[in-house]
């Protein structure tokens, strides 16, 4: 981001857990394309993982998408 991409993909096919740190650090990347009408897309989530973006709300701020 801080070379100037607004668009990015993040991969999580072989995550199973993601630390409140990292939901933050996302949200905050998110925050950071968004004036620039950036995106961030993530993919290959599992069943857990979407619930947990759900759960917190930022399954609104980015595309979930099955696979890249």
């Amino acid at each position: 981001i801080g070379g100037g991409h607004t668009r990015l993909v993040g991969n999580f096919a072989r995550v199973r857990y993601i630390s409140s740190e990292v939901l933050g650090i996302l949200a905050g990347l998110q925050q950071e394309v968004a004036p620039d009408r950036g995106s961030i897309v993530l993919c290959g989530l599992d069943p857990v993982l979407r619930d947990m973006l759900r759960i917190t709300h930022l399954d609104t701020g980015f595309d979930v998408c099955d696979d890249e």
